[in-house]
């Protein structure tokens, strides 16, 4: 008996071996993204080690098994493979999804998702830029082996004694009880722990703020979670008479009409975060032109983008449907209902309709999302003339020389159109001619000299359509998709993390100046609406901003809703708020919720939030996201 107690000291061994590692990555997850968490504390890394177990349990459940099964020979040839084999799959499956992750983040923000598989599988984007991703991070492939070294290593160290088991009732009874006592571990284990329901992303709040989520977790915990839910859960905050009252998307457009017939041009600026545009940020700009072109525009200086991704924008942008989950709208379940569009409402008043992107069709899915908003005609890298010539290596063609061929496309369409160009350049690997290599300031990001480049890509564009007819007849939309590398505390916290410029620059027009009003990329559908004369119904999650209603903007990160009005955000978790921020806290050092008793402004702000979170998850689980 003593002996059988014995041997399974190795197995506690090698489990430990298992929680080591995982603190390792974590640790090297935060320490190469250590400026993104400042009040990072050591408390998190205890906590995360019941992140881990979850992660464990599944990714090792082989592993662990075997060791709890009972057999003859412990140290049989046969078992001895199998557990190294198991262990080896285990210990890769995590090391690279720790460790890819490491360098994501700096693109994400966040934590990767179950949605990773499937943009990896949305056109050749991923497989062209591997090579470019394994040259620029070559360290991480230096990180990665050398912890598979380490950690084999220290596996084999840890030895079984020799046992050969004799079949008799006791000891069987012994080995019976000692294998069901495991499988009730990894049951325990798989939940997170005993309480009633299972770990998830919410209760993340209960061991770190917001912007240290990322630390707390790991990536297999999060891909694993998201895996199992994709879509949205339905949310009964409150009845559907009192839900109308606090919140609806159905909105009656009652805009001045000033630019009826116009036409509408919408340029999307990849990874264009407010930090770069000094004229937002008050701060080292690089992009002079876009600062000129806004003295001459309507700016939005409170801006935010609805998500943090490519593939999250365009719902946005196009058809006023943020971003509230881990799978990006044109990736879900619910990708083929009906939705409502700013494209369609066009086509409607007899616009032709066009998108323009430089990369490869079928990149992110935005063909086929454009086609089923209204869009007619899309124009990819393979309807680009000179594409081989002008093909920057990795995404597609150059942004100078794409944004000339859009300002020829759009000198040979009737009018009125609506048009939209999302540009590319600014993204990683950061690639510009070899021509302007050294010419932009370089700053203290890689994205900065890109940031300089398109910047002047635009300023060509603009400089070649400024003389054609339809120039002067058209409203001009210049926002982002999301930010990128962050310089700035600010902009590396999630109050700023999601800001991104909004102009709307029309020529020869009055209509110039800034505002403070709440603003993001939804409400750009019901503004344009609103500037030529549309007075329907729409149903969307945006605002005209050129009305007199008070707006709300929702942004979604690792299970937790920022729910921001004017005065206040906060941050909610599903269920329960997690923090209540002064909108002029902007490192949100203050948390208001220890000292709330009745403050009304509060519980405006909690229950419109939840009832913007209602409609949203029930219309998109009910399909009604278009008027009946």
């Amino acid at each position: 008996m003593k002996i059988l107690f014995q041997n399974t000291i190795p197995f506690y061994k090698r489990l430990a071996l298992i929680f080591c590692m995982f603190t390792v990555t974590r640790l090297v997850f935060l320490l190469i993204n250590l400026t993104y968490f400042p009040d990072f504390e050591l408390a998190i890394l205890f906590h995360g080690l019941r992140f881990d177990l979850v992660a464990i349990v599944y990714l090792f459940m082989p592993f662990l098994l075997i060791h709890l099964i009972p057999v003859r020979n412990n140290t049989a040839r046969w078992r001895t493979l199998l557990l190294s084999v198991f262990f080896q799959i285990g210990l890769h499956l995590s090391l690279l999804a720790n460790y890819i992750d490491t360098i994501y983040f700096n693109f994400t923000f966040k934590r990767s998702t179950a949605d990773v598989f499937l943009l990896a599988s949305t056109g050749n984007d991923a497989i062209r830029l591997i090579p470019q991703f394994l040259k620029d991070f070559w360290y991480m492939i230096i990180v990665y082996l050398v912890s598979v070294f380490l950690f084999t290593k220290l596996y084999f160290k840890i030895k079984e004694r020799s046992l050969i088991f004799t079949l008799t009732p006791l000891n069987w009874a012994f080995k019976s009880a000692g294998l069901l006592i495991g499988l009730s571990f990894f049951l325990i284990g798989a939940r997170g722990g005993l309480q009633l329901r299972p770990l998830n992303m919410a209760d993340t709040s209960k061991y770190a703020s917001g912007s240290n989520t990322a630390v707390l977790v790991n990536t297999p915990f999060s891909i694993l979670l998201t895996l199992q839910n994709p879509g949205v859960d339905k949310v009964s905050y409150f009845k559907s008479s009192q839900l109308e009252k606090l919140y609806t998307p159905i909105q009656k457009i009652n805009g001045s009409g000033s630019f009826e017939g116009r036409n509408v041009v919408v340029i999307i600026l990849e990874s264009f975060g407010e930090e770069y545009v000094g004229f937002l940020s008050g701060k080292k700009t690089y992009t002079p032109f876009l600062d000129s072109l806004f003295n001459h525009s309507y700016v939005f200086r409170n801006n935010r983008a609805n998500g943090l991704k490519s593939i999250e924008a365009l719902p946005s942008i196009l058809s006023g449907l943020p971003s509230l989950n881990n799978t990006p709208f044109i990736l879900s379940p619910y990708s083929s209902n009906q939705i409502e569009s700013l494209p369609y409402r066009l086509k409607e008043k007899g616009y032709n309709t066009s998108f323009f992107h430089a990369g490869e069709t079928g990149t992110m899915g935005f063909d086929a999302f454009c086609k089923s908003v209204g869009i007619d005609d899309y124009y990819g890298l393979e309807d680009y003339p000179d594409r081989k010539k002008d093909f920057d290596g990795s995404w597609g063609i150059y942004d100078e020389h794409y944004l000339q061929y859009f300002a020829r496309k759009l000198n040979s369409f009737e009018q009125p159109f609506f048009s939209s160009v999302f540009t590319l350049s600014s993204h990683h690997p950061y690639s510009i001619p070899i021509k302007y290599q050294g010419v932009f300031d370089q700053g203290n990001l890689n994205v900065h000299e890109t940031i300089g480049y398109t910047d002047m890509a635009l300023k060509k564009f603009f400089f070649k359509v400024k003389n054609e007819s339809w120039f002067k007849n058209s409203i001009f939309i210049l926002t982002a998709d999301h930010p990128a590398q962050s310089e700035f505390l600010f902009y590396k916290k999630d109050n700023g993390r999601y800001k991104v410029p909004l102009a709307f620059y029309i020529p020869n027009s009055t209509l110039k100046g800034e505002s403070d009003k709440l603003a993001k990329q939804a409400d750009i559908p019901s503004t344009v609406l609103g500037m030529i004369g549309d007075t329907s119904e729409v149903l969307n999650f945006g605002n005209d901003l050129f009305s007199s209603n008070e707006g709300i903007v929702l942004n979604y990160k690792n299970s937790n809703y920022i729910i921001h009005n004017q005065s206040n955000v906060l941050v909610f978790n599903g269920r329960s708020p997690v923090g209540y921020y002064a909108e002029e806290d902007s490192l949100w050092q203050t948390n208001l919720l220890d000292s709330i008793v009745s403050d009304a402004a509060y519980f405006k702000l909690l229950n419109k939030g939840k009832a913007y979170l209602q409609q949203y998850n029930n219309r998109l689980i009910s399909n009604q996201l278009i008027q009946r």
